[in-house]
């Protein structure tokens, strides 16, 4: 249950200090972190009189987000108030089932360039496109492609003298070579500007003199989960927030101004001739302030505050992507409840 157990305060000092810090911190030494399960039985202080409660309300009120930088290829957020299950089962549905529109199927007609067939159709499949997959419904297995459940690109290069790149001596073909092909005059309805790649300039592949290409491809919905194409993200990731502190008291002088030299990320600063932590967030836990001052710093982080960054690859816009992210776990869980309340009454 983790940090689903809920230790109030006038409980929690009931506990030594280093206890306290245990419940709460991570210790990051010179052999390795401490202290970095979760508490996840009721009784593990219940002999010092300590017993957390289980409560959601309280829980759902020790969660908060707080987004430091909100842009449509990156967002970057702390999540407070929760256990490492709950942030890693956010992550990965971020990354893994947050539905896309990926190239799936590929009709090649033509392809007598360097590549081979499976590998060209491969780097066709890796290409984002910017489409909202929330209007398409998934496509099953030997069910035709309709405008209902895919949308329709063609491709066709032809390397001659006149578009040969004179310099490279080759004709490269770009993602800016897709022509969107409409399969019913609904779907031509439905974008006043055609489809497109996120990007004009993704290199698939090149061609000499006399060299082809033909393909129509087929974007279809689907998740990261089947396949690595349709994940919206690229990457997902969280890192605990660092605490950084003196166990021995503030370093002045020259200890102060070594300490501020050492660390590659700038994390420390003087102020009136004491160190002080000035920008913690920027740690890498790299462990040089420890190494140089091994009883005198410590590197601790927060077990329940996570510091989110999420880059979207264009396809869909990284704050959607957070926000479908938690409509799926939602989702996700609702089922659990259902199948759960239903066993109950069998």
């Amino acid at each position: 249950m983790g940090e689903y157990l809920i230790f109030r305060p006038e409980k929690m000092e009931g506990l030594p200090s280093h206890l306290q810090a245990q419940v709460k911190e991570l210790v990051c030494g010179l052999e390795g972190p401490r202290d970095v399960e979760s508490i996840t039985s009721a009784s593990t202080f219940a002999a010092m009189g300590v017993c957390p409660d289980y409560d959601m309300k309280k829980l759902v009120k020790r969660m908060s987000i707080d987004m430091r930088q909100k842009g449509e290829e990156r967002v970057l957020f702390d999540l407070k108030g929760v256990d490492v299950a709950m942030a890693n089962a956010l992550r990965r549905v971020m990354i893994a089932e947050v539905p896309t529109m990926a190239i799936e199927t590929v009709h090649l007609y033509q392809n007598t360039g360097v590549l081979q067939d499976e590998v060209l159709c491969h780097r066709l499949g890796l290409v984002p496109f910017k489409v909202e997959p929330e209007t398409y419904k998934y496509r099953t297995e030997n069910e035709e492609l309709t405008a209902e459940n895919s949308l329709c690109f063609k491709l066709h290069i032809v390397c001659t003298p006149e578009n040969l790149d004179q310099e490279k001596k080759c004709l490269p073909v770009y993602s800016r070579d897709f022509v969107w092909v409409p399969l019913s005059e609904q779907q031509k309805e439905q974008y006043p500007e055609p489809p497109r790649p996120v990007s004009e300039d993704y290199l698939i592949t090149k061609l000499r003199p006399g060299q082809e290409i033909e393909a129509v491809c087929y974007l279809e919905k689907g998740i990261g989960k089947t396949h690595a194409k349709w994940s919206p993200v690229c990457p997902a990731v969280y890192r605990l927030h660092p605490k950084i502190i003196f166990p021995q008291g503030v370093l002045r002088g020259p200890e102060a101004e070594d300490l501020v030299n050492l660390c590659p990320m700038n994390v420390f600063d003087i102020e009136n001739g004491e160190a002080i932590v000035a920008k913690p967030t920027q740690c890498t836990t790299c462990r040089a302030c420890i190494e140089r001052f091994p009883t005198q710093v410590e590197v601790r982080k927060i077990k329940d505050h996570f510091i989110f960054q999420v880059e979207a690859t264009g396809s869909i816009p990284a704050p959607d992507v957070f926000k479908r992210s938690l409509s799926v776990l939602i989702q996700k869980l609702q089922k659990i409840k259902n199948n759960i309340e239903k066993d109950i009454q069998a």
